[in-house]
């Protein structure tokens, strides 16, 4: 895999930079995305900040994510310094106290290199040792990889966290913990899914056809959100290698550039459970809607019956949701709700969970909402409007029934 380059070693004494502690504590916090607190290779708890004279690097790298911001004009001379992540952190924070925030914000960082094992920070007037991990123990950080595709940060961020609520953490399932990256030429869908519900985004991207990989890219989903959230450039760039057994995607923008590995697992084929019909549809206020099922969701939870399904039950003009008790749902009473109905000749009720249908109310921003029903058995689908099931742009959410008894 390609690397990247290396700098020309440390001179002892000299500062390596001079940053602002806020700038550099903020890339301390993006690079932690890379180090991990106990690592099974010492040199990995470490950051390496590397100068080329002019920029400062701020790496990290766990053997599955490659993380690197670039502090523009912080470097003082060109080299290289691993220091332990934790340690440079908590440093920062200590050599400021009994300062105002802001004076604690503008106070100067720098760092020297004392001798080969060794090397101080001076914050504020205070000089303290930092100890130095070895640089030759450290492995090469994989290099950004050609691009496969742009998008708008807001855009995507937004459309991401929206198919996030449906993704999965079973470790004994790993492909469920992904986000589905499937580029074409009108853009780019995202997919999750835990085999309960499936969610489904779209973003408009300007892509490299030519490099579009037969089968999609399957990221890991909860770093994909946390990545874009560390974003702040207006345009992502998303690349994409695969050599061999290796294969990485990337996420880029602004000072940022994180290489991760792709899931080595097989995707389920989430596009042939999305109807494209519909026998009923329900146009609802989508805040009145969302308020009657946490209500629900708030009665089995006092009840004790966190297992149990919400109601959404659906008749002509109406849409009501009710908790199904252990006992007495038949005297549960909940006001019906306005809604605009069709296919419906007798009242419709299906069985879902209430914490996934929270989820997927709460996705969509609209004042109404759309639900699509076939049967009491079947999965019910969620867009914004009713010709969403239709449109393979739209957002959609789909959640499996649960059986009522």
């Amino acid at each position: 895999m390609t690397t990247v380059a290396e700098t020309a070693p440390t001179t002892t004494g000299a500062a390596l930079f001079a940053a602002s502690r806020a700038e550099l504590a903020a890339a301390l916090t993006t690079v932690g995305m890379a180090v991990s607190p106990r690592p099974a290779v010492p040199v990995l708890a470490g950051v390496l900040l590397e100068s080329d004279g002019t920029d400062l690097m701020v790496r990290g790298y766990d053997f599955e994510t490659a993380v690197s911001v670039r502090l523009e004009g912080a470097a003082v001379a060109p080299g290289r310094l691993l220091v332990n992540h934790a340690e440079l952190s908590k440093l920062l924070k200590a050599l400021v106290k009994g300062l105002s925030k802001r004076e604690a914000d503008r106070a100067r960082v720098r760092v020297r290199a004392e001798d080969a094992a060794s090397a101080t920070v001076e914050v504020a007037g205070t000089t303290v040792p930092l100890e130095l991990l070895p640089l030759e123990d450290y492995p090469d950080l994989p290099a950004e990889p050609p691009l496969l595709a742009r998008a708008d940060r807001t855009h995507l961020a937004g459309e991401c966290q929206r198919v996030l609520r449906a993704c999965g953490s079973d470790d004994t399932l790993p492909m469920l913990a992904g986000v589905k990256l499937d580029p074409g030429p009108d853009g780019l869908t995202l997919a999750t899914t835990d085999r309960y519900r499936i969610a489904v985004g779209h973003v408009g991207a300007h892509v490299e056809e030519e490099r579009i990989p037969a089968d999609g890219v399957l990221a890991p989903g909860r770093l994909v959100g946390r990545v874009l959230a560390k974003l702040d450039a207006d345009q992502v760039r998303i690349g994409h290698a695969a050599e061999g057994l290796t294969e990485v995607v990337s996420l880029a923008a602004g000072a940022v550039t994180v290489v991760m590995r792709t899931i080595p697992a097989e995707f389920p084929a989430y596009s042939r459970f999305l109807p494209h019909s519909a026998a009923a549809t329900v146009v609802a206020d989508r805040a009145a809607l969302l308020a009657q099922i946490t209500r629900a969701a708030a009665v089995l939870e006092a009840k004790g019956h966190r297992a149990n399904p919400v109601m959404v039950t659906v008749a002509d003009g109406a849409v009501t949701a009710a908790p199904q008790l252990a006992e007495g749902t038949d005297r549960v009473r909940t006001p019906a709700l306005e809604a605009d109905v069709t296919g419906i000749d007798e009242p419709l009720c299906v069985g879902l969970g209430p914490r996934f249908v929270v989820d997927a109310l709460e996705s969509f921003t609209g004042q109404t909402v759309t639900l699509h029903l076939q049967a009491p058995t079947k999965p019910v689908l969620l867009t914004d409007t009713p010709k969403g099931i239709s449109d393979p742009t739209a957002f959609r959410h789909l959640l499996m029934p649960i059986r009522l008894s």
